[in-house]
Order: C-alpha cells, then structure tokens, then sequence
C-alpha cells in the first residue's frame, strides 16, 4: 500500500471537515424547504370537490351556471373561428378545402394531398386544423382519418367560392 504523508493526511481530513459542514448546511436547507411546503400545503388546504384546476389557480365553480358556460363556449369558439379565417394561410386552407369538395366524399390526407400535390403529413395537419375549427368532419376507417366537408355554405360564406 502506499503511504500517505503527513500533509496529505491533513489535506484530505481538510476536504471531508469541509465535505461535513457542507452536508450539515444542506440538510439545514432541506429540512427549511419541508418545513415551508409544509406551511404552504396547510394554507392552501381546500375540500375534497376541487380538481386540478385548483392547482392552476382557476377557482372551482360549483354552482355554474350551464347556460353561462355554453354561452362562453360558444363566444371562444367564434374567437377561434375569427382567428382562424383572419390568419395569413387561408389560401392554403382554400386548397385543401377545393381538393374535398372535388373528392365530394369522404377523403384521406393522402388522396387529398394527391390533389394539391402535396405530402400527406402536411394536408394531414392541414384537414386536423379545419377539422377543428368545425368546418369539415371527421371519422376514422381503421388507422386512417377521413374527411368531407361539413356545410358548404358556411364554407362559402366564410371562405367565398372556393
């Protein structure tokens, strides 16, 4: 074995006294840190009907009206809907939306993306978009989502003769 001398010896007794007082600070920190979750979690004590959105800070309504709701759903449906016929790509919309109505049925991402000569993945996400925003519909025929159109004349409408 070798022999450790007597600097070294001092050396490394230095660096665990060190290594010592530093874990005595951090368990102090820690045990600090339980002690204030500690604190938070009896102040922030609430009955058993909350959900997680009490955690978000969205306060929980019990006694909602549902009129009021579907009233506000409505409203952010149509903002959504605004938004989405305001954005700069509807001309990219009213691509895929001209390549359903030609199909007339239902159609894949990658029938329609035959159409307007691009890939499925992009028409994919394109159709899930318009799909969302409630202008076409969508069901699935095995791993496949096929689409149509929803209404025409909303369509028409919104987008002008497509």
């Amino acid at each position: 074995m070798k022999q450790i001398n007597e600097k070294e010896n001092r050396e490394v007794l230095g660096r665990i006294r060190l290594l010592e007082h530093q874990m005595t600070d951090l368990s102090k920190v820690t045990v600090e840190i339980k002690n204030t979750l500690d604190k938070l979690a009896n102040e922030r004590k609430t009955d058993s009907t909350s959900d997680r959105n009490e955690v978000r800070g969205i306060p929980y309504i019990s006694d909602a009206n549902p009129w009021a709701l579907e009233a506000s759903r409505t409203i952010n449906e149509t903002r959504k809907m605004r938004n989405f016929i305001n954005s700069s790509r509807v001309n990219t919309y009213k691509t895929t939306l001209k390549a359903l109505k030609t199909k007339g049925d239902w159609a894949s991402a990658e029938e329609v993306g035959k159409l307007t000569q691009r890939k499925r993945n992009t028409e994919s996400t394109y159709l899930n978009r318009l799909y969302r925003a409630g202008l076409i519909e969508q069901k699935t025929a095995g791993n496949k989502a096929l689409y149509k159109l929803c209404d025409a004349q909303t369509i028409t409408r919104l987008f002008g003769e497509i």
